[in-house]
């Protein structure tokens, strides 16, 4: 018959051996692979085809008709929905476990990768009991710290807009210190020590709802026995984030910390990903990005030529209408990142032949 998908594939459950006739563009495959295994023959010419039937009406006495029956007999040949479902799932998991051979070393972003802070719907508020815990701390109170307040969180959305603009960061004691300054407050009788308490308080609000996700230290105890792992994050503050890093329990998991705040530019910026790199000694193709920022990790990731995994575990307003940004691949949970990436396991793909691919 003709060589096509259905037919052939029939004829190999039935453990018939197929002669391919006829085989459209579409269907050449099927037929040279059909030949190649050993299930049938694909004559190109009216004298092959006419000389193969006459030897397959000797049956057994034909040497090329019987090794057929033979392969046809002892190979397993499997014929379900969920075979042939698995079967497609394992090809993928090879396919994209391929695409990152070369890597080396692995990139994680913190929140909404590794926890979450769910900050998004109370962004204000937290920012709020934040500067109002600094200017208890330096004794501006009652109308004068509501004024302030408010005055604080209008400059601050202005910074945070200007930033996702610009790319450039804002650390918070700068912030802290220029506005405070330009409203009249005094700062000279603060000491280094008096500004990282500043700090501190001024984080805690947002290091409180800090939550790490269940299988991020199984998935970070697994890499970290095959590769050195890094953190990039982008923050205002690298007090907040070593403290979430502590409060979370994943404090040794990362050989090195790299936070926008230090650099002074955010990811995706290339002087981030360039200090990254000074700081590493991998090449961007050997090592893979982890977040969950369509506009920040994997547009850097794309940017420098880094395979990279999007974790789409928690919305962030920051992936909306970000359509032309790719990850290599998309996950919704760490585990998967095993099951994509680092598996050992050896998919044998049985697809009708029964032998390993």
């Amino acid at each position: 018959g003709k060589a096509g998908l259905n037919v052939v594939f029939e004829a190999i459950y039935l453990k018939r051996p197929f002669m391919a006739l006829k085989a459209m563009a579409n269907e050449r495959l099927c037929a040279a692979w059909l030949q190649s295994e050993g299930y049938g023959w694909w004559p190109r010419t009216l004298d092959d085809a006419i000389r193969l039937v006459e030897n397959g009406l000797k049956g057994h006495d034909d040497p090329a008709w019987q090794a057929v029956a033979r392969r046809l007999e002892t190979r397993p040949c499997e014929f379900t929905i969920e075979g042939m479902t698995q079967t497609m799932i394992a090809m993928t998991h090879e396919f994209d476990r391929k695409r990152f051979a070369g890597i080396k070393a692995v990139c994680f972003d913190l929140a909404g990768t590794l926890c979450d802070i769910p900050i998004g719907g109370q962004w204000e508020s937290v920012n709020e009991a934040g500067i109002a815990a600094v200017l208890d701390r330096i004794e501006v109170t009652g109308p004068r710290q509501v004024e302030l307040t408010r005055l604080f969180i209008d400059e601050k959305k202005r910074l945070r807009k200007e930033a996702k603009t610009s790319l450039r960061e804002y650390e918070i004691r700068g912030q802290l210190r220029d506005f405070l300054g330009s409203h009249g407050v005094g700062l000279d009788h603060l000491d280094s020590a008096a500004w990282d308490e500043l700090e501190f308080l001024f984080i805690k609000p947002e290091l409180d709802i800090a939550v790490r996700f269940d299988d991020a230290k199984a998935i970070l105890d697994y890499l970290k026995a095959r590769y050195p792992l890094y953190l990039l994050s982008n923050n205002v503050s690298r007090v907040l984030v070593e403290r979430i890093l502590d409060k979370l329990g994943l404090s040794s998991y990362f050989s090195a910390v790299f936070v926008s705040s230090d650099i002074g530019y955010r990811k995706p910026h290339e002087k981030f990903m360039q200090a990254v790199l000074s700081g590493i000694p991998h090449n961007p193709s050997e090592c893979v990005m982890i977040g969950d920022r369509l506009s920040q990790d994997i547009e850097m990731a794309n940017r420098f030529g880094m395979p990279s995994i999007h974790m789409a575990m928690v919305e962030h307003e920051d992936n909306q209408g970000v359509d032309t940004v790719r990850a290599t691949i998309t996950v919704k949970s760490l585990d998967e990142i095993r099951a994509y990436l680092f598996t050992l396991i050896h998919y044998r793909l049985r697809l009708f032949t029964g032998r390993s691919r």
